[in-house]
């Protein structure tokens, strides 16, 4: 798996069938108008696939996205310079992350790990995609980040395979992404499916003064 440049004009090429997820990442230095339109870019993608140009997306008390007028589901992430947004037909997480604070991350690693889910000599990237696991997992549940990551149970595992996770009467599928440069992300998902991921390079096409931001 790794990221397909596509440009805006094959969008209506793609499709989003049972049992799969579309992947999108984004990139611009202007990180604050990119997580201002990020709202905008998912009606626009939402537009393509079901034609409904009415559509919207709502947050729940949690602030989990809602979907109104299409029975798909939207999950967004912003790090850095980057956003990423995940469209698919069953409940999803996105997460996408850098090491933000490079002494930190072995403490921040114990602290959201019991010892039986930690590896032992874990590196940089062994942290990233442990909290974007935990992060995009707790997006699916929708539970918001009082559930706390140091509450969800990840049994460490040094594989791109998805990992089935238990939580409470739902299960969901992990899968990490490819890397984008320093960063590492990784999707949750209720129903094992067909992930595509896509890297849309100019990002400024999709920016529109009246988008309203997605916090």
């Amino acid at each position: 798996m790794f990221w397909r440049e596509i440009a805006p004009a094959d969008l209506p090429n793609l499709t989003l069938a049972r049992h799969s997820a579309l992947v999108f990442l984004l990139e611009s230095d202007h990180r604050e108008k990119l997580k201002m339109n990020s709202a905008a870019i998912a009606r626009r993608l939402l537009h393509h696939f079901t034609g409904n140009s009415a559509i919207s997306i709502e947050k729940d008390v949690f602030g989990k996205p809602r979907i109104n007028g299409a029975p798909l589901h939207v999950s967004i992430s912003h790090s850095g310079s980057c956003l990423v947004l995940a469209l698919a037909t069953a409940n999803v997480g996105v997460d996408i992350e850098y090491v933000r604070h490079p002494a930190r991350w072995r403490s921040l690693y114990q602290w959201i790990n019991s010892a039986e889910d930690s590896l032992c000599g874990a590196s940089e990237i062994d942290f990233l995609e442990c909290w974007t696991a935990k992060e995009a997992l707790v997006k699916a549940i929708g539970c918001g980040l009082d559930e706390g990551l140091q509450s969800l149970s990840i049994p460490a595992v040094q594989s791109d395979a998805y990992r089935r996770v238990e939580f409470g009467a739902s299960r969901f599928w992990l899968k990490p992404l490819p890397r984008w440069k320093e960063m590492a992300a990784c999707l949750a998902l209720e129903e094992l499916s067909v992930i595509e991921t896509f890297f849309l390079p100019d990002a400024s096409q999709f920016f529109a003064p009246s988008s309203h931001a997605a916090n």
